[in-house]
C-alpha cells in the first residue's frame, strides 16, 4: 500500500512540475532551457526534480515556492550538463 501511495505521489508532482514549468516558460521566467514538448518523458530530469522537491520540503514554504526553487536547479544542473536530456 505505502509502495503505490508513493507511485501515486511521485506521478502527481510529475504532472505538477510538467504543468508548473509550462506556465514559467509561458512567463518567461527562468532559463526555459528544459524541452517543454517532451518535459514528460524526461525520466532522470523528473526523478531528480523529485528527489529534490523531498529533500527540500517544508511545511513553511509554499509548494509553488519550493517548485521554483527546483526549477532554478534544475535548469542550471541542465545547462552544465550534470542531467542528460533524452530529447537531445
Amino acid at each position: 500500500m505505502e509502495q503505490a501511495y508513493e507511485i501515486m505521489k511521485y506521478q502527481a508532482f510529475a504532472n505538477d512540475f510538467v504543468e508548473r514549468y509550462i506556465d514559467r516558460c509561458d512567463q518567461e521566467i527562468g532559463r526555459c532551457n528544459l524541452p517543454v514538448d517532451t518535459l514528460e518523458n524526461e525520466t532522470e530530469l523528473l526523478e531528480t526534480a523529485y528527489k529534490l522537491y523531498q529533500e527540500l520540503q517544508d511545511c513553511n514554504c509554499t509548494f509553488n515556492d519550493t517548485l521554483n526553487t527546483i526549477f532554478d536547479k534544475i535548469e542550471l544542473m541542465v545547462q552544465q550538463n550534470a542531467i542528460a536530456l533524452q530529447a537531445a
